[in-house]
């Protein structure tokens, strides 16, 4: 009785809380900020950065969002409001997301889901495709 109940008190809520702490990266490095673009061109920024160290990216409402890179297996996770915020869209590059407000949105970049750091520059691919604000089936 008393192994069961050790096992329910404490490795239970440890498998529990590894689903909240894994795979939502924060790092405090930023590279630098990126402004999102004036007119409604596709825009594609490269750079070279460190797993670990994150983008800041303002955009307007309506923006779509990939963000890439050239280690498969790098994780992304896309925060907003301040650069440990509110998370918007993670996951195994490429991570796509949209803009649903204004504001900046901070692009992390990690080696893996459990927010490692290898210590490696990256080629790292950000492309946004602002949308129109226009009706999509015109006048009807």
């Amino acid at each position: 009785m008393k192994k069961g109940m050790l096992v329910f008190l404490f490795i239970i809520p440890i498998l529990l809380l590894g689903k909240f702490c894994f795979s939502q990266c924060i790092n405090v490095n930023k590279i630098k900020t990126i402004k999102s673009p004036i007119n409604d061109a596709v825009v594609e920024i490269s750079d070279l950065v460190y797993s670990g160290n994150y983008i800041e990216m303002y955009s307007k409402p309506g923006n779509f969002f990939v963000a890439e890179s050239e280690n498969p297996d790098d994780y992304i996770t896309i925060r907003s409001e301040v650069f440990n915020g509110k998370v918007v869209a993670q996951g195994i590059a490429p991570v796509t997301w949209n803009a649903s407000e204004s504001g900046y949105y901070y692009i992390h970049y990690n080696s893996d889901k459990t927010c490692g750091h290898d210590g490696k520059k990256e080629i790292l691919l950000s492309k946004i495709f602002p949308f129109l604000q226009k009706n999509f089936f015109g006048n009807i």
